[in-house]
């Protein structure tokens, strides 16, 4: 690996985590050939900050320079979404992952999806897609749906998935 690459991911890293986004940039831009895990650095890192449109941009940016998004990019931008509201933009996002990326979707896409329709007032949906997913669901994927029955005053459901789920969890 480039030794550029690496010493400018681990500075971007430590601007990330102070919060010092134009250092952020400033070093990021000088790296020669960014990889995925630069990419998904300073994608992260914007997120992290609450810049939202900065972190989208830079997703999109990363795509059209040809470098292509792994688990750990799409977990960042799907929980980004999620956070941001941005239901529209993370559900797209995610059937991106197998239709454009060929990637299978990991456990925490899923539970960022379920997270993404919870936080839209969109628990049946969100239960639905619990219910719905190809891979077994785990104690954080009902534990992201019993948080958004709790979010959204939705009891008589949680009390149900709680009672029916406990073991599992």
């Amino acid at each position: 690996m480039d030794r550029d690459l690496v010493v400018g991911t681990a500075l971007a890293s430590m601007y990330s985590k102070l919060g010092r986004a134009e250092e952020l940039l400033e070093i990021f831009t000088e790296i020669k050939q960014p990889s995925v895990i630069s990419w998904t650095a300073i994608v992260a890192a914007y997120a992290q900050n609450g810049r939202v449109e900065e972190a989208t941009l830079l997703f999109h940016l990363m795509k059209l320079d040809g470098s292509s998004p792994d688990t750990l990019t799409f977990t960042t931008i799907l929980s980004l979404y999620s956070h941001a509201g941005l239901l529209e933009d993370g559900c797209h996002c995610f059937g991106s992952i197998s239709r454009d990326h060929f990637l299978a979707p990991a456990p925490q896409h899923y539970n960022c999806v379920i997270d993404l329709l919870g936080r839209a007032g969109r628990i049946e949906d969100a239960e639905g897609f619990v219910r719905g997913m190809p891979c077994a669901t785990s104690a954080p994927a009902w534990t992201a749906l019993l948080s958004a029955c709790k979010t959204q005053g939705d009891v008589d459901r949680g009390k149900r998935i709680d009672g029916v789920h406990r073991p599992d969890l």
